[in-house]
């Protein structure tokens, strides 16, 4: 039952629209650590956000 509340709270466009502005928000911090010299720059900053972002509830590893 837990996997089947999980999967009806984290789908609709509430949580697309909060997904895509999470991921805008790690775009911009890979990109100042990437001109800091902190963050590889050999990847996509898309790519590692969205990385990133597999760890939240809903999301396919």
């Amino acid at each position: 039952m837990g996997g089947e509340l999980s999967a009806l709270l984290h789908r609709g466009d509430h949580v697309a629209h909060a997904e895509q502005h999470l991921r805008r928000f790690i775009r911009g911090l890979l990109a100042d650590g990437v001109e800091a010299g902190e963050v590889r720059d050999d990847v996509a900053q898309d790519e590692l956000a969205g990385y990133c972002l597999l760890p939240l509830p809903g999301r396919a590893v």
